[in-house]
């Protein structure tokens, strides 16, 4: 990009996901952005800027962009299993329906195998990089809802299995 101009930009995946917990590896991207890449437009009014990318941290140059200039960006977000009932434009006034619960590609990836994705990088980078919806560090690791709240002693006839498990 350096010593060009461009009429359209495409920024792919511009940082690593395992770059994007790094404050200065995000800082420099989003810096990258403001202080190179806008500035290679050859007309800033009139002037594309694409980012295709999956997220990976809620101050992504994504987020960032979001955050700060968020008016200015349109957004095509398809998370690997729909969180709702949508449509998604394709082309030419044509739309594709997506039901909650579907994953983006079954024969490719079957809900099923979405799920045992999950479990396996955890709910942090799934919820990021599957779902483009990325939270704050420490923001899911534990919510008070999980955990129930009894008054006096539960009935432990009940329960099938009873596990306490303690990490101090």
């Amino acid at each position: 990009m350096t010593g060009r101009g461009a009429d359209y930009i495409i920024i792919d995946d511009p940082i690593k996901a395992g770059e994007a917990m790094s404050d200065a590896e995000r800082n420099g991207v989003n810096d990258w952005y403001r202080n190179t890449a806008f500035s290679r437009l050859n007309n800033k009014e009139t002037g594309v800027i694409i980012i295709v990318s999956q997220r990976v941290h809620h101050d992504d140059l994504i987020g960032n962009l979001l955050e700060t200039e968020g008016e200015n960006w349109s957004v095509l977000e398809i998370p690997a299993i729909a969180t709702e009932d949508d449509w998604f434009p394709i082309g030419d006034g044509e739309r594709f329906f997506r039901k909650e619960g579907e994953p983006i590609h079954a024969a490719r990836e079957s809900l099923e195998t979405l799920e045992m994705i999950k479990a396996a990088v955890g709910s942090y980078v799934f919820s990021a990089q599957y779902q483009q919806n990325p939270v704050p560090p420490g923001g899911i690791l534990m919510r008070l809802d999980w955990f129930g709240r009894y008054r006096g002693r539960p009935d432990l006839g009940s329960f099938e299995l009873i596990v306490d498990s303690w990490d101090t």
